[in-house]
């Protein structure tokens, strides 16, 4: 049984297989969509998910978006959101996590680090504050990365 759930949104099916296997592995329950707007629904129907992971680029609705329409419902401001992208800037991330993501991480999927980040994500202590500077952690492990 399940103790996690998790909601996946990705437009191509091939990305949101890869984020549903991988979430799987970790041990919660995996939910994806394709759409945006049909996150949101879900999200507003059923408030149980614990996490949420998207894409950053989607064609109704980018990434930006979908997290500014969570945060500006109070019963999701808690809740994490893990923004997964090719499109890997510093400048992105920032604004990515100015927006009210949680982290972020580039696409393709380390597995390694997936895993790590959703582990993380899930046991986070909002109360004290323990959220990473993933730009920071980015930069020290890819100096390259603009």
């Amino acid at each position: 049984m399940f103790t996690k759930k998790v909601l996946v949104i990705d437009d191509e099916y091939s990305s949101h297989e890869v984020l549903r296997k991988q979430v799987f592995a970790v041990g919660c329950e995996p939910l994806c969509c394709s759409s945006p707007r049909m996150a949101l629904q879900l999200l507003r129907e059923n408030p149980i998910f614990d996490l949420v992971i998207t894409d950053l680029l989607m064609p109704e609705m980018d990434g930006r978006e979908l997290i500014a329409h969570i945060r500006a419902d109070e019963q999701f401001s808690e809740l994490p959101i893990l923004m997964v992208s090719g499109r890997v800037s510093v400048k992105e991330i920032q604004d990515v996590l100015q927006r009210g993501g949680t982290a972020f991480l580039p696409k393709p999927i380390n597995s390694t680090a997936f895993r790590g980040a959703v582990a993380r994500l899930l046991s986070l202590s909002w109360a004290s504050g323990e959220v990473p500077d993933y730009v920071q952690v980015l930069q020290e492990a890819n100096p390259n990365v603009a």
